[in-house]
This record gives structure tokens, sequence and C-alpha cells, in this order.
């Protein structure tokens, strides 16, 4: 199951091998941007995926932790996230999935230096605000939603886009997975399929009566 995403292969490779050294199997996978058929104006590009058990994710959360506590002790004083403000450290922990883990840790100790009580049940706190935002669902562009109804006709276009909207699927950063889209579009998406579905059979149909004219 996906633990964690990157754009740079050596970063993905360096957690693939810090994980097997603490005893977490993991695995890099290729995860090549598709065509965004959505048109919800998101751009992709080709992530790294590392991918590891789902009972090991807490253990696997606290490797991380112990290896970049003791790794930032060897960050430089100039480092850029001691530049940051007390608002923007905080915005680190809040958007923790955006950020590696040594800054996370850095952040924490910066914080901590600068007065800011930061406890396990603050960092559970931000964590679990960070997953609700993370699970809501996206919404298509209604635009390019009405167009496709009428894309759909052309039979494989309807069978590719609606397939993608009905049964698209996020990973949370724990573990978790649910619906990439909202009830209603996920609604739509399987009315285009069955749309195209049924434009295929009736090309199908029509090709094979007019071979036998």
């Amino acid at each position: 199951m996906l633990f964690r995403q990157f754009i740079l292969k050596d970063e993905a490779l360096a957690l693939v091998k810090k994980l097997d050294e603490g005893g977490i199997e993991a695995i890099l996978g290729d995860n090549k941007a598709p065509f965004d058929v959505t048109f919800s104006g998101n751009t992709s590009m080709d992530k790294y995926d590392v991918k590891i058990r789902k009972r090991d994710f807490e253990s696997a959360d606290l490797l991380i932790a112990e290896t970049s506590d003791e790794a930032i002790h060897d960050l430089p004083n100039d480092y850029y996230l001691y530049s940051f403000t007390i608002d923007e450290l905080y915005q680190i922990l809040a958007r923790y999935d955006e950020w590696g883990e040594i800054d996370i840790a850095l952040a924490k100790k910066i914080l901590t230096e600068r007065g800011e009580n930061i406890d396990d049940e603050l960092i559970s706190i931000y964590k679990k605000k960070r997953l609700t935002q993370l699970a809501l669902p996206e919404k298509v562009n209604k635009g390019w939603l009405i167009v496709s109804y009428f894309l759909a006709l052309s039979g494989i276009y309807g069978i590719a886009f609606g397939h993608i909207i009905y049964s698209s699927n996020k990973t949370l950063p724990d573990g978790k997975v649910v619906p990439t889209y909202t009830e209603n579009d996920r609604k739509a998406g399987k009315i285009i399929f069955y749309i195209g579905l049924l434009a295929c059979i009736i090309f199908l149909l029509m090709k094979i009566f007019i071979n036998k004219l």
C-alpha cells in the first residue's frame, strides 16, 4: 500500500533503503502521470511510490521520526527553516504530508526552542485535521463533465473517462483508501461509462450489419 510519494527517485530509494534496514519490507514503484481526463486544472508529473504493508505504517512512521531526529543535528546553522516564522513552522506541522521528515523534525525543534509547547497530543490533532481535509473528495470541472456526456457518444472516450471518475481512489497518509471524487461526480462518471459502452455496442452492431449487406 502507498506510504510516501516522491518526485525524485533518489529520495524514494533512500527511504526504501531506510525502511529495509529497519526491518520493514518496502518496494519502489513508478507512478506515471495519467492524462488529466477530469480537466480539473491540476497538472501532474511522474512520481515514485514507496509502498509497504498497511500493518507497518505505524512502525515506519516511528522509524522515520527517530532517524530524522538524529539527522537534524547534521544540518547547517543557516538551513532555510531557521528563517521561518512561527506561523510558517506550524504550517509545516499542519501540512506534514507535503514536507520531508527532516523538515518536520526540525520545525518541531525550532518551535520548541522558541518557547512553543509541541507535544504528541498537538501533533495528533494536526494529523487528524489534515487527514480529514485530504479525505474530502475532489470535484470534476462541471463544464468538462457536461462536454464529456457528448464526447461519450464516441464510445471509447466515455468508457475510459467514466471508469476513472467512478472507480478512482486515493490513499491517505495513514493508509486509508477513499474515493477521489464526489458521490455525484462518481454517479455521473458511471453514467458516462455506460453511455460509452452502449455507443460501442451500437457501433459494433452497425458494423456487423453493414458487412452483411
